[in-house]
């Protein structure tokens, strides 16, 4: 994953993706589907939106999404420094945070 330039999930349905923080992490770019746990995978705790979200149904969008950050230097370091932001705030603590405010 490290040597990949964007991370992409368009899946129709998903949980919560690990994938999806390793990314963040790696500052690698988020690409994900319009379903609701992946736009909150990758918004921050401020409600600012770190990767591209795209309609499941929507290929030219999706391909306008990849071409957009690959073709865009400025565009990519934009997403990636997004990217290591939204990382930055998702620690192993706050997931088990997250985890015990929804388990009574």
């Amino acid at each position: 994953m490290a040597r990949g330039d964007l991370f992409v999930q368009v899946s129709h349905f998903e949980g919560h993706s690990l994938g999806l923080i390793e990314a963040a992490k790696l500052g690698v770019p988020l690409i994900v589907s319009d379903v609701p746990v992946q736009i909150e995978g990758i918004t921050r705790s401020d409600g600012q939106q770190c990767g591209i979200a795209v309609a499941t149904d929507d290929d030219s969008g999706l391909a306008r999404a990849i071409t957009g950050l690959l073709d865009s230097p400025q565009a990519y370091a934009g997403r990636a420094d997004q990217a290591r932001r939204l990382a930055d705030e998702t620690t192993f603590g706050a997931m088990v945070n997250a985890y015990r405010n929804f388990v009574p």
